[in-house]
């Protein structure tokens, strides 16, 4: 596989944790992208297709894949030129009381000059005709101009940087000249079968039953548009935390926004699901029992079902059964845990962190508590390290974390032993991204420089000893294995640092690199008042010395605590501590092994002289 061909694969993989079935798209997006960079012109896309079939959620997931400034517009019905190109908002330092700003086509060739800028122009269909022959020069030359108090500037942006969306619903044609310099890419639902796939990912098997259901008789309802991929998503967290809630309510919220839709959408389900004898919900009823709710008493209590009762319903074949592994290798919630009503969890939390104390009782350092009026939760604002699963894996029974850490790796042999050890499972292997997973757990190990890897990590945590097991491996191996190996190293190598040998061995050279790319904080401690033993022998001067360190969070420190000191001639006690005095002090690791050669050099005159 060549090399454009692996980065688009790293590129499809990204989209299609968060879109499913577009691989056609993609792989005219991409392309599209890569060929401008070889020409020097903008990649610039025409999005069509139906509402609700992703156009404009694949520009944002896009951008993020990038790391783009991502610049978005609405367009609405008759949106002109000046929208485009200006933004007036309220000001009292102007006569007129309105400051005019960049619009979104000034703004993205601003932002492109420092990075990569993603426009989109969403629904440009819906904006004046005259709108088009504005983006001609735009996309030509990635100019426009801008005119502020009859002053008209020019401004250029960066070709390399941008990119640009345009998405439409077919509301009206484009002029040629515009279609000229757009690649038009075309949108269609995405198949049942793979809005289950991605559904699979983050719910339970009745659920996703459940949503795809809903999803299937949106696209034969006649709705004004089918229920979306992001609608199906939120409506299953809200079913999640709300199991006792009103899930025509819920569904009412967060995918269907008319009456006439839930009406439309409650006679397909029910044809949908008459031939399965599920008991599903008829989600139009429920709209219209305000109208008749005296005669409709009974019925109400019939048809308003909890989102508990209608998931009991729910019977899923074995063959359907969709386990642990289908988890997202990227879902990027950073925690997640549910607080009980005994609210032991918050004490958990501060017991096990001990964060300093905020102005407000809900602030827990990196964590914080959420009420989402369903339920309390904790989470956390970055990811966890190796370190702080492993800590909430003692002191909490169930949660759901995202972490993210570092991995020294020798040899590739080394991650082999690790999914060994732990069984997991290898499902990606390449020389730059192995992915291990197990039921509960998938691990990411992305090479970055050399044999250093950033680890991501999604766990499921269920108070299984395995995944105890697993982390304490990994902290095992991060910590104890790499990090001692190199400092017991230096425990028995004090003749070769003091002599200067050790700077030129193999040992030394690796210590040296490993402590460059991992950017561990590595300190050597001499401390002022050691342990001191002087004698006096014939043989070869000899100073020795005892190195304990400590590890913490992936810091390392070192201190010499005791310094055995053999000279020929005698030498005073004083003599040896004024030079121990004058180089004691907290060093960068490598710079104070040089520190320790000194010392003994000096001590080595005072012995002479004497």
């Amino acid at each position: 596989m060549s090399e454009g061909e692996l980065e688009f694969e790293k590129f499809k993989k990204y989209v299609s944790e968060y879109l499913v079935g577009e691989d056609k798209q993609l792989e005219i997006i991409y392309a599209g992208i890569q060929a401008a960079k070889k020409t020097g012109t903008v990649p610039a896309f025409l999005l069509r297709g139906p509402p609700g079939a992703g156009k404009t959620y694949i520009t944002k997931v896009i951008a993020e894949y990038f790391g783009a400034q991502y610049i978005f517009i609405q367009t609405t019905l008759n949106t002109s030129e000046d929208e485009l190109l200006y933004k007036y908002i309220p000001s009292e330092d102007t006569k007129s009381g309105i400051k005019i700003l960049y619009g979104p086509l000034p703004e993205a060739l601003e932002k492109s000059k420092k990075t990569i800028t993603v426009l989109v122009l969403d629904e440009f269909d819906k904006t004046r005709p005259s709108t088009d022959s504005l983006l001609l020069d735009y996309i030509q030359n990635t100019r426009v101009s801008f005119r502020i108090d009859e002053t008209e500037d020019i401004i250029e942006g960066n070709k390399q940087n941008l990119i640009i969306f345009l998405t439409s619903n077919d509301n009206r044609e484009f002029s040629e000249p515009l279609l000229r310099r757009l690649i038009t890419v075309v949108f269609q639902p995405p198949s049942p079968k793979a809005v289950e796939t991605l559904l699979s990912k983050e719910f339970s098997d009745k659920i996703i039953k459940l949503l795809s259901k809903l999803y299937v008789a949106s696209l034969h309802a006649n709705m004004t548009k089918p229920i979306t991929i992001q609608e199906l998503r939120q409506l299953g967290y809200a079913m999640q935390v709300m199991p006792e809630g009103n899930f025509n309510d819920l569904l009412f919220s967060f995918a269907v926004k008319t009456y006439e839709d839930m009406e439309k959408l409650s006679e397909a389900l029910q044809t949908e699901t008459q031939s399965q004898q599920e008991n599903l919900p008829d989600v139009g009823q429920a709209l219209v029992q305000h109208q008749e709710e005296q005669q409709q008493e009974e019925q109400e209590k019939k048809q308003e079902q909890s989102v508990q009762q209608i998931l009991a319903s729910i019977k899923i074949p074995k063959d359907e059964v969709i386990n642990a592994e289908k988890i997202d290798a990227e879902n990027e919630r950073t925690f997640l845990t549910s607080v009980n009503s005994s609210f032991t969890e918050y004490s958990e939390i501060i017991k096990t962190f001990e964060p300093t104390p905020a102005e407000r009782p809900d602030v827990l350092g990196k964590f914080q508590v959420i009420d989402d009026d369903s339920a309390l939760k904790i989470t956390a604002s970055t990811p966890l390290s190796l370190e702080e699963v492993q800590k909430l894996l003692i002191n909490q029974s169930t949660f759901e974390a995202y972490a993210e850490d570092f991995l020294y790796v020798p040899t590739i042999h080394e991650i082999i032993n690790i999914a060994k050890e732990n069984n997991l499972n290898i499902t990606y292997y390449t020389k730059n991204l192995i992915i291990l997973k197990n039921i509960n757990i998938i691990i990411r190990l992305e090479l970055i420089k050399e044999k250093l890897f950033k680890l991501k990590m999604y766990i499921n945590a269920k108070n299984s000893g395995e995944d105890k097991k697993l982390l304490s491996n990994l902290l095992a191996y991060q910590q104890n294995f790499v990090l001692k190996k190199f400092l017991e190293n230096l425990q028995w190598r004090h003749y070769e640092i003091i002599s200067g040998k050790y700077f030129n061995v193999q040992e030394y050279k690796d210590l040296a690199k490993f402590l460059e790319i991992t950017g561990i904080d590595a300190k050597l401690i001499i401390e002022s008042s050691p342990q001191l033993f002087i004698s006096i022998s014939k043989g070869t001067p000899e100073t020795k010395y005892t190195i304990d360190y400590e590890i913490s969070n992936s810091n390392i420190e070192l201190k010499i605590k005791r310094i055995d000191v053999t000279t020929e001639k005698t030498v005073s006690n004083n003599s040896i501590k004024n030079i121990i005095n004058k180089y004691a002090g907290t060093y960068d690791l490598l710079d104070g092994l040089n520190k320790l050669k000194e010392m003994d050099e000096e001590i080595q005159i005072i012995g002479d002289k004497q």
